[in-house]
């Protein structure tokens, strides 16, 4: 299993979710992986829960295991909005073999299609209620 490394605040870290990990997620959400993946892209409580989970794994050596000062130190670094917290979870979910890299492909393209939507309209309610 791969692990995603990404840099934050000039500090390394790797992210995995093992199928240990994935399976107690699951069962904890009473969910597949990939909806409860999806759903931390509104659910900051889930979203926190996945980088925690994510963050410890056995033999980590990453500076924060905390998923909420995770969240906090990707807002610091610039990452913003759903579409930003998207695309590492869906890195993290790739290199987790969770998905593949054709479905993350995809996943990227459609939210970025909502999202530019979204920007469209203005109405952030209801991103898909694009006017021709």
């Amino acid at each position: 299993m791969a692990n995603y490394c990404m840099t934050v605040g000039g500090q390394d870290y790797e992210l995995r979710l093992s199928a240990k990990t994935q399976a107690k997620l699951e069962s904890k959400y009473n969910d597949g992986i990939v909806s409860i993946i999806f759903d931390s892209l509104d659910r900051i409580s889930v979203r926190a829960e996945l980088f925690s989970a994510a963050l410890s794994y056995n033999g980590n050596a990453n500076p924060i295991r905390d998923g909420f000062d995770f969240c906090d130190a990707l807002i610091e670094d610039g990452v913003a909005g759903s579409e930003g917290f998207a695309r590492i979870l869906l890195e993290m979910a790739y290199t987790s073999g969770i998905i593949s890299e054709t479905v993350k492909n995809k996943s990227l393209a459609r939210l970025e299609d909502v999202f530019a939507d979204e920007d469209e309209t203005g109405d952030e309610e209801n991103p898909t209620a694009a006017t021709d």
